[in-house]
Formats: structure tokens, C-alpha cells, sequence
């Protein structure tokens, strides 16, 4: 039975997958917004895109690490249940995002 396909008299089968998936996608997009940001920062450093981008950058910081702590306490949660589905793509996406929000500043610097 695929994971849509309701048939009569039986419950819906919940899947992982469901939640899982945009997890993965949204710290696959936050780590390609935040390597623009420094890119741009690194060979445009003095372009009106690099002034905008930086006051942008000022008021979403916030939101980002509020992103990564709670994309962090999900990691945990998952390593501490028994559920690995999706544990892998999960893992790399979320180090990547750590990577790209607290290391590649200190390496542009």
C-alpha cells in the first residue's frame, strides 16, 4: 500500500517520510542562502547587493540560529529514539547548515 492510498476499513499508514523530507529541504536551502551571503560578502565585498544582503543579514541572523538549535534538538531527538529512517540525509543536511552558519564565517574573516 502506497503512503496516499487510503482503502476502506483500514487506518492510514503514517510515514516518516511526510516529516522528514522538508526538514531535509529547508537545511539544504538555509545552507545555500547563507553560502550566497558569503560569497557575495567575498568577491562583491563593497556592492549595493552586498549592503542590502548584510542589513538582510543582521535581522534574519536571529531566525537562523533559531533554525539550527531547533533542527539540532531534532537530530537529537531521532538519534535518541529508535527510528533511523531518514537519520542519514538528515545528519549531513543539518552539519552542513552548522558548517555554513558558525565555521564559514570565521573562514570568509
Amino acid at each position: 500500500m502506497k503512503d496516499n492510498e487510503i482503502t476502506a476499513g483500514q487506518p492510514r499508514r503514517f510515514s516518516n517520510r511526510n516529516i522528514m523530507m522538508p526538514l531535509i529541504w529547508s537545511n539544504i536551502v538555509v545552507s545555500a542562502l547563507m553560502l550566497f551571503y558569503h560569497l557575495i560578502h567575498i568577491f562583491f565585498p563593497e556592492s549595493i547587493l552586498a549592503k542590502v544582503l548584510g542589513g538582510i543579514g543582521e535581522v534574519f541572523s536571529f531566525f537562523v540560529f533559531i533554525f539550527v538549535a531547533v533542527s539540532l534538538l531534532i537530530l537529537v531527538s531521532k538519534l535518541l529514539t529508535r527510528s533511523r529512517e531518514y537519520l542519514y540525509p538528515y545528519m549531513f543536511s543539518v552539519l552542513v547548515t552548522v558548517v555554513m552558519v558558525f565555521v564559514l564565517p570565521y573562514l570568509v574573516d
